[in-house]
């Protein structure tokens, strides 16, 4: 059985190989996405949607992941606020924020990701 630092190697080059924007993953790592977990997904997915946020998605996910299950506190959603005025700033620490929390919040981030800008969700091939 593999240690937790011999896994966590693993899932790293792994998610250092995925990389990748989406335009550049063929159809057989698209499909592979559906049956990664939501943390991976996220994690894939995390150069597209920093540059394709915008800023009033940016407040709705803020928002939305306020409101129960409650994935962030409003402290936590004024600290991605505040810490900065550049937008893509603003969406990578959300988006660092989340992945920390675990796949169950990064779950509730691509529910919510889905729900307020399908096309974007399309879009990151997911």
């Amino acid at each position: 059985m593999p240690s937790a630092a011999s896994r966590h190697s693993q899932v790293m080059t792994h998610r250092e190989a995925a990389y990748t924007s989406r335009s550049a993953r063929t159809d057989e790592e698209k499909g592979k996405m559906a049956s990664m977990s939501h943390e991976d997904q996220l994690f894939m997915i995390r150069p597209d949607l920093i540059k394709k946020t915008s800023g009033a998605l940016l407040r709705d996910l803020l928002d939305e992941l306020q409101a129960p299950p409650r994935v962030i506190s409003s402290r936590e959603a004024e600290d991605v606020l505040q810490r900065t005025s550049v937008l893509q700033d603003q969406v990578t620490s959300l988006i660092d924020m989340v992945l920390k929390k675990g796949d169950r919040a990064c779950g509730i981030m691509l529910s919510l990701l889905k729900e307020l800008d399908s096309y974007l969700y399309q879009d990151l091939g997911l």
